[in-house]
């Protein structure tokens, strides 16, 4: 019985994780589509292979020829420039009231 409440809560935390992991990819696209081209070129390749084409880093580290590391620090900048750059103009919120309204 201990073992199936386990299963249960654990079920449940990775489908809200998973849930959580979609709709942060989704997001991270639209602020691509959105402000992709404000990125270098590398880091706009690299942002787009992880979150659209769904590349690991190693993957992408291969196909670029770069280490893990500078993948990771692309993606890692790249999601805090696009943050950064959704502060100040504020398309995406904007265009997610409209389809609301």
């Amino acid at each position: 019985m201990l073992a199936n409440i386990f299963l249960i809560c654990y079920t449940r935390k990775v489908k809200k994780l998973y849930n959580d992991e979609i709709e942060k990819t989704i997001y991270f696209i639209d602020l691509l589509n959105l402000y992709g081209k404000l990125l270098s070129h590398k880091q706009e390749k690299v942002m787009r292979d992880y979150f659209e084409n769904d590349l690991t880093i190693t993957e992408i580290g291969e196909n670029n020829n770069i280490s893990r590391q500078a993948v990771y620090d692309a993606i890692t900048k790249g999601q805090n420039k696009l943050l950064e750059y959704e502060k100040k103009v504020g398309a995406y919120s904007e265009i997610k009231k409209l389809k609301g309204k």
